[in-house]
């Protein structure tokens, strides 16, 4: 599998802790991506230009962080690191990600305006 991130997105980094968490390595081949780049050879993999995004062995890809740590977690067929049930655990994880987003550079406004997730915004030669 390849996990495509780079190194300023929290949401990525949040993937590349579950690899190491799970011993996942040997499994998942980390890829800093070029984002935010017109022509960058990532945007052929994932036309949207977010990060992470997860290529898995069957060559379908998975956007969203969540989602792709949802899925690493289940790898090993024991997840560990996922949310308690009910709502609560989902209030802690929405509190968690808007925590998250206020660490994304940015005018303030909009947040992840400017970070790795909407690369074509900010997209130079």
């Amino acid at each position: 599998m390849k996990l495509y991130c780079t190194p300023g997105s929290p949401y990525a980094r949040m993937a590349r802790i579950v690899v190491l968490e799970k011993q996942l390595g040997g499994r998942v081949e980390v890829i800093f991506a070029k984002t935010r780049t017109k022509g960058s050879p990532y945007y052929d993999i994932n036309p949207s230009g977010r990060v992470p995004y997860l290529v898995r062995d069957d060559d379908i890809g998975m956007e969203e962080s969540a989602l792709i740590c949802a899925y690493l977690d289940q790898l090993d067929g024991k997840p560990t690191l996922g949310l308690p049930l009910g709502w609560e655990g989902r209030r802690l994880e929405a509190l968690a990600r808007s925590l998250t987003d206020g660490l994304l550079p940015g005018d303030g406004a909009h947040p992840a305006a400017d970070a790795d997730e909407w690369p074509h915004a900010y997209a130079t030669d």
